[in-house]
């Protein structure tokens, strides 16, 4: 009996611990499913009401840095839709890209928004393409951006 209270306990508490992470968001305005509108969903449906994710530059070369430089870039988008966009996630191809200040609230029709990405070269040598997956409620649900940077080794010949 005191085994299943227990249980009780600790799942109550998850509950709650995760109604509480639910009810946090500080935005004025909540994500709903009216929002949303899985593009998966939407085979064969008219998708001109969507939002659309433009972003006036899709690759760029961002020159040379030193091994162990921290790159820190910004990029801009903007939705071209007719609904509001809502960025789900966004993942570059390896662990030494991080993304930071990306919008977390839906980006009204016309608005646009900024991506800050922090690259750490500290591993990393020569060319580096690495292309970031940005996924919404758009149709297509995933949009790429890559950005080429060179990292240079320290010189060890005079060693």
């Amino acid at each position: 009996m005191k085994n299943k209270i227990k249980i009780l306990l600790i799942l109550l508490a998850y509950a709650i611990s995760w109604s509480c992470k639910i009810s946090d968001r500080t935005d004025n305005q909540a994500i709903t499913t009216d929002l949303v509108k899985n593009p998966n969903s939407l085979q064969g449906k008219d998708t001109t009401d969507m939002p659309y994710l433009f972003l006036p530059e899709t690759k760029i070369d961002l020159g040379k840095i030193a091994q162990g430089e921290m790159l820190n870039h910004t990029f801009k988008f903007l939705n071209t839709g007719k609904s509001p966009l809502i960025l789900v996630n966004i993942k570059g191809t390896c662990g030494c890209t991080v993304f930071k200040n990306w919008p977390k609230t839906p980006i009204a029709a016309g608005q646009g928004g900024t991506i800050d990405i922090q690259f750490d070269s500290a591993t990393k040598e020569g060319i580096q393409d690495i292309t970031v997956s940005i996924v919404a409620n758009t149709s297509p649900a995933t949009t790429y951006y890559a950005f080429k940077v060179f990292v240079v080794a320290p010189d060890n010949t005079s060693k």
